[in-house]
């Protein structure tokens, strides 16, 4: 995992995110992320695909601007929504003017996108630097449950913070829905007795550590095993 070229890396349904390299903090860290900004597309790109209502909104609301520039748009508008009302975001910037004037429209735009992103096969992981090797694992365990805890309660208040800003009043009934990540993981990279035939997987890290917000359900392809596996005595030299 550590050998990723990307911060995060799309598997059909499973979204796989080394936290170190997308560590985020704030809501505005958080909206104006790289990571934000692709799930955007992409949740645009499914709603273009199904001709939904939505995306007949959008391009109504942006007249000429293509899909990428929607999802710029749409970007800005969430990290200005994570500080200002929409009626303040209105009177400082046209370019929002239109797109707000709906605002049950963008409301019901969040939280598809909200919904969009739940649906995928979140994993997390951390490793524990190699200079670090030799301190306690309790330590990294301990701010390795804390960092879960914090990623799931950012992206909670995020989500709310820009639903009240945007409609002007708070909500009557919260959703606590798992919104962080289904999967956690903090690895490290151990040195160990590796046989020759296995010497592929010797930089791999091992798991040291995993948080799992229930249910996990993680989806795979069908299996169709053939054959079958020989004893043998003794491991090959």
């Amino acid at each position: 995992m550590s050998n990723l070229k990307q911060p995060y890396r799309f598997r059909e349904r499973k979204l796989i995110i080394e936290y170190s390299a997308l560590f985020c903090d704030t809501p505005a860290q958080l909206l104006g992320s790289e990571l934000f900004g692709d799930i955007l597309s992409r949740f645009i790109a499914k709603l273009s695909r199904k001709k939904s209502l939505l995306y007949l909104f959008l391009k109504e609301s942006s007249p000429g601007k293509s899909d990428g520039e929607i999802a710029s748009v749409m970007v800005n508008l969430f990290r200005l929504l994570a500080g200002h009302t929409a009626d303040e975001i209105s009177g400082m910037n046209e370019e929002f003017a239109s797109v707000l004037s709906k605002p049950e429209r963008v409301n019901e735009f969040k939280e598809e996108l909200y919904n969009f992103w739940r649906r995928l096969e979140r994993i997390i992981y951390f490793e524990i630097p190699v200079s670090k090797e030799q301190t306690k694992s309790d330590v990294f365990h301990a701010q390795f449950l804390q960092t879960s805890e914090n990623f799931k309660s950012l992206i909670l208040s995020t989500h709310r913070r820009v639903g009240k800003n945007l409609l002007g009043k708070y909500p009557r009934v919260y959703r606590q829905l798992p919104a962080g990540s289904k999967m956690g993981m903090l690895t490290k990279k151990i040195q160990w007795n590796c046989p020759e035939f296995l010497s592929a997987f010797s930089s791999v890290p091992f798991v040291r550590l995993t948080v799992i917000e229930s249910p996990l359900i993680l989806y795979t392809h069908a299996n169709k095993r053939k054959g079958g596996f020989d004893e043998i005595q003794a491991m090959p030299a």
